[in-house]
């Protein structure tokens, strides 16, 4: 049996949206959700081996919040959190975990539910063969090449309907599933080669609206309290 680590995490800082995670989000805050979020997958049959939240603890805010939550509470460095850009520093307490794989959710996806999560998990435990996972959704349109004023998607400039164009993956940055040791030994994500990453594919959904943005995340909100 594969072994598969559930992993989230969070700080204070975000560099597009200020407070993102603290800041009100309708009658909530988004760190909140999050919470919620990795606790009723606790509550609920799982595949997952353990469960973790990785704080640093000068993110006073989020570290105190934790605490009222069923959720195991991992240290990260400082580094790690605000500077770190390589695979083993920004997950570097991964070393202590004996799971083969790590499963990483995206705190700005509101609307993500635990039955997709749980899904993709029990997807990756079926299929030995698969050595991770990213999430796409597929694209029919125009993509335009910025050098040479070209859609390089597009096989004939007579077409004019989009749906005559190739599709195309769009990465949806929900979750993904790394291999632990690709991570702290090799110090990358992904081989890029078959099935690493194995493409999981999902359908347009209010589950995969991602919000890095000031717009993104009044949107979000408005949809949150309608």
């Amino acid at each position: 049996m594969r072994k598969i680590l559930l992993m989230g995490t969070a700080r204070q800082n975000s560099t597009r949206v200020e407070a993102k995670m603290v800041r009100p989000f309708g009658d909530t805050t988004l760190f909140k959700m999050y919470c919620q979020k990795l606790e009723a997958i606790k509550q609920q049959e799982n595949p997952f081996d353990d469960i973790i939240l990785a704080l640093n603890k000068t993110d006073k805010i989020l570290y105190q919040q934790a605490k009222s939550y069923d959720v195991k509470v991992q240290d990260r460095d400082y580094f790690s959190s605000s500077k770190a850009t390589l695979p083993k520093d920004i997950y570097h307490y991964l070393k202590n975990y004996e799971q083969d794989y790590v499963m990483w959710i995206n705190a700005c996806f509101p609307f993500l539910q635990t039955k997709t999560i749980i899904e993709a998990a029990n997807y990756f435990k079926e299929h030995k063969n698969l050595n991770s996972l990213h999430c796409v959704n597929l694209k029919q349109n125009w993509f335009w090449n910025p050098k040479t004023n070209f859609p390089f998607n597009l096989e004939k400039t007579s077409d004019a309907q989009t749906q005559q164009s190739l599709p195309i993956y769009e990465s949806v940055h929900c979750f993904h599933i790394h291999k632990i040791s690709d991570l702290m030994k090799e110090n990358k994500y992904w081989s890029f080669k078959k099935d690493d990453p194995y493409l999981y594919k999902l359908d347009q959904s209010l589950e995969f609206l991602d919000i890095d943005t000031q717009t993104e995340f009044d949107i979000c909100e408005a949809i949150y309290c309608r």
